[in-house]
């Protein structure tokens, strides 16, 4: 109901942040509602005072910096009061929408670069992986079947077996049916993993 009772643009930076998770950035906040951080930041302004998001640092207070830099921006950190909360915000977002919205984050922060880090790589795989179906360029399938690999052989390495299974077992949905006759490396070691 306190969500409800806030504006439009607060609404849906929440919601965003929502498919995010319960922790959230404020640059990769601004990436995906393609803000600002400014206007990001001012957008979620409301919900800072009506105790639907707490911020974890005092740089939140320091958003001027942050409209000039984008390190500054990614090391302004909120995070949701409550799962619930975070839950109520994500429903927002309706359910037909949630696999392309997904998608479109992802896109968004693989042009930025996230794939680099561990974290960040597999934060970005399950967004991608999340709107998979949607996905009609088969480069774009193979390109994200390479991502799933790199995630599932670094979550098999820190003995996250079911993370790595799920992470091998996307990529292995993505390959095309003559996928051995083309990319016969690739989908070897790609089942070779996933085995």
């Amino acid at each position: 109901a306190r969500i409800d009772k806030l504006q439009p643009s607060t609404q849906r930076v929440l919601s965003l942040a929502a498919c995010i998770g319960h922790r959230f950035d404020l640059l990769t906040l601004s990436t995906i509602s393609e803000e600002t951080p400014y206007a990001t930041a001012a957008a979620l302004w409301d919900a800072l005072e009506t105790g639907i998001v707490v911020p974890l640092s005092t740089e939140y207070r320091y958003i001027h910096s942050a409209a000039s830099d984008p390190k500054a921006a990614s090391q302004i950190v909120y995070r949701f009061t409550h799962d619930r909360v975070q839950q109520a915000a994500y429903a927002k977002v309706d359910s037909a929408d949630r696999a392309a919205l997904h998608l479109r984050i992802g896109r968004l922060l693989w042009a930025r670069g996230d794939s680099q880090d561990g974290t960040e790589l597999f934060e970005l795989c399950s967004h991608l992986n999340f709107g998979r179906d949607l996905l009609t360029d088969q480069a774009e399938r193979m390109s994200l079947a390479e991502l799933d690999l790199q995630a599932g052989k670094r979550a098999k390495a820190a003995t996250a077996y079911e993370a790595a299974f799920q992470m091998l077992s996307a990529g292995v949905s993505l390959l095309a049916p003559q996928s051995f006759a083309t990319h016969h490396g690739f989908s070897f070691a790609l089942y070779k993993e996933l085995a």
